[in-house]
């Protein structure tokens, strides 16, 4: 896609034992529109979202994850929506990460429709006004964060628009998705926000 102009970015480092810390920090020394946000330890998806939309000072925010599957020309199909709408979600035009991941996956909307009754495939890529962050405050700590927020805004009757993009395979590691023991803690999680926090 066409390169896309930014504001700042916001690095969130999430407890990494890795280079992350020192990449990212040279980063923000070489150029001030980087800044770093750092865990001591591992606080999940949503607690790293919630960190860098946190200290994100632009008008409208978004996200993009580290593993490389969608990248920043995606903003590009976003951007233009920001005309007409505060929100912009975004669903994958396809995506193709096996029997094993489409199988989970159909279980994952299940659930979410049974709880939420929600579209559960909207991706964690989205364009929202800084300040509606502060009006709908989110509760989950897994990767459920992605969705919580959409809903609640959608819950709300905040308009918004919805686009196709695109995922490319990972340019390295495992998805942490499936594994028994993250999917019951994300199950278990959706249950306990819904029945808790869903007011």
């Amino acid at each position: 896609g066409r390169p896309v102009s930014v504001g700042e970015i916001v690095v969130v480092n999430d407890g990494s034992t890795d280079e992350t810390k020192k990449v990212s920090r040279a980063a923000e020394e070489a150029d001030s529109r980087v800044r770093t946000v750092h865990h001591t330890t591992n606080l999940g998806m949503g607690a790293t979202v919630r960190s860098g939309y946190a200290v994100a000072e632009g008008v409208f925010v978004t996200q993009l994850p580290a593993d490389g599957q969608v990248g920043p020309g995606s903003l590009s199909v976003l951007l233009p929506k920001l005309n007409s709408s505060d929100v912009v979600f975004s669903v994958y035009a396809r995506r193709d990460d096996g029997l094993m991941r489409k199988a989970m996956s159909t279980g994952f909307q299940w659930v979410t429709r049974a709880l939420y009754q929600k579209n559960g495939a909207i991706t964690g890529t989205m364009m929202i006004r800084r300040s509606l962050l502060d009006l709908f405050p989110t509760h989950a700590d897994t990767f459920f964060a992605n969705l919580e927020l959409p809903f609640r805004l959608q819950r709300a009757g905040i308009p918004y628009e919805m686009v196709e993009i695109e995922a490319v395979p990972r340019k390295s590691g495992a998805s942490k998705v499936a594994n028994p023991r993250r999917i019951v803690r994300v199950v278990g999680e959706m249950v306990r926000i819904r029945f808790k926090h869903w007011s």
